[in-house]
């Protein structure tokens, strides 16, 4: 029956299909046991949303859906008496509390969440960190430790800022005594030089062993020695599987943001950015991810690099945020001819600045320039040239590049 109920929350909600997701981690929270009391958990709403990763918008209505139209929790006092309203934004003044409509609910509820939880690797490090940290709180043994296997799951697959205290205390009981041990071999692994001969696929193996490496160490909050593998260099093969393992398999964006907010070295900060935009935005708890589309949007409009530019618009289309408006960039060139910089022309492109072009063969060119961050569209293009002709299997929409255009209708179009 709760398998039904939560079939139906994207379509009551018009919403994509993980808002299951967050429906179960707002019945997760409220589906615990509070201390020794045979009372379940009642919460507010301000502490239900911090452990939920969406916006208070979908929040309200997901809530709504819930109470209203599938009847699994209610509003409460925190005496635990029925609050008279029936709306869930009315209650403005004061604080917004939920409980479960009924106990008899918990444990269908709690066993519907169980299995769901252990189809995930993040689901089954939930439950090794819930298991660990209710052993270890009962009696603080290291035997009731995570071993350094545990340990290094639980850091890669569970979110560090939605850790209730006592799991905080283990975990940081668990840092204490697996720490070594676990960063000894991970360090090595991260530092283990490239072997001769390796065949191509023999070579990705290598490098994508680093980059967990890399997730790991940063999650453990050892990451000294990860940064610098994020810098730009002639044989950047491992630092996009760090890049991509960062996003993937989720590092810490708490970890990644901060580093971003103090990094002075650029490829590094865009780096960063390409991580954090590849995780999935659902998987950040909202008030986080609010502080990081805050960070993102003002280094898409004021950051003078157009690599860090670029990488902070991919990321916000990534995470569905707002693009803000970039404004109109100074039209000179900078003076200095290693400070790389970007405009926005009258059309509303970005054009990335080239102050010191490299020579490619017989071929050089001894003046600055500015090229389109992205191709010209179809729809761009159409302003200048109204009834231009395109092939619709090439081009099928008006965001597509455009295509059979002669080098004098480019000329033509950029003059």
């Amino acid at each position: 029956m709760i398998h039904h109920y939560f079939l139906m929350i994207p379509t009551l909600t018009n919403s994509p299909s993980w808002t299951v997701q967050i429906g179960s981690a707002t019945l997760t929270s409220l589906s615990c046991r509070r201390g020794v009391s045979r009372d379940w958990k009642i919460i507010c709403r301000e502490c239900l949303l911090q452990n939920v990763p969406t916006c208070p918008d979908d929040f309200d209505d997901l809530i709504r859906i819930l109470d209203s139209r599938i009847r699994l929790i209610t509003p409460t006092d925190p005496e635990g008496k029925s609050v008279d309203n029936d709306s869930v934004i009315q209650a403005q003044a004061g604080q917004k509390y939920f409980q479960l409509t009924h106990d008899y609910l918990v444990p269908a509820l709690r066993q519907w969440l169980t299995h769901k939880q252990k189809e995930t690797r993040k689901g089954r490090a939930e439950l090794s960190l819930a298991e660990r940290s209710a052993l270890w709180s009962a009696r603080p043994e290291s035997r009731h430790l995570p071993t350094w296997g545990e340990l290094l799951r639980i850091r890669l697959f569970t979110e560090k800022a939605r850790w209730s205290e006592p799991q905080r205390r283990m975990m940081t009981a668990a840092a204490r005594e697996q720490g070594m041990s676990v960063r000894s071999p991970l360090r090595a692994s991260l530092l283990a030089a490239l072997p001769e001969g390796l065949e191509p696929e023999q070579r990705e193996t290598h490098w994508k062993s680093q980059a967990v490496a890399a997730v790991a160490l940063v999650n453990l909050g050892h990451a000294d020695e990860v940064w610098p593998l994020l810098e730009f260099t002639p044989q950047p093969s491992l630092r996009s599987f760090v890049i991509h393992y960062l996003g993937h398999l989720r590092g810490d964006p708490v970890a990644l943001a901060e580093r971003l907010e103090m990094e002075p070295n650029v490829s590094i900060c865009r780096a960063l950015i390409q991580a954090l935009g590849g995780q999935h935005p659902a998987s950040i708890p909202w008030a986080e991810r609010s502080r990081i589309i805050g960070h993102f949007q003002r280094l898409f409009v004021d950051d003078p690099d157009p690599g860090i530019h670029g990488a902070a618009r991919w990321a916000l289309v990534q995470w569905g945020a707002e693009l803000p408006s970039a404004g109109d960039r100074p039209g000179q060139m900078p003076a200095s001819p290693h400070a790389p910089s970007w405009r926005v022309n009258s059309q509303g492109q970005t054009m990335v600045i080239i102050t010191k072009p490299a020579a490619q063969g017989s071929i050089s060119i001894d003046y600055a320039y500015a090229i389109s961050s992205e191709e010209v569209t179809v729809n761009e293009f159409r302003k200048f040239r109204e009834y231009h002709e395109l092939e619709k299997i090439v081009a099928p929409t008006g965001d597509c590049p455009a295509h059979f255009i002669t080098w004098y209708q480019a000329a033509e179009y950029c003059n």
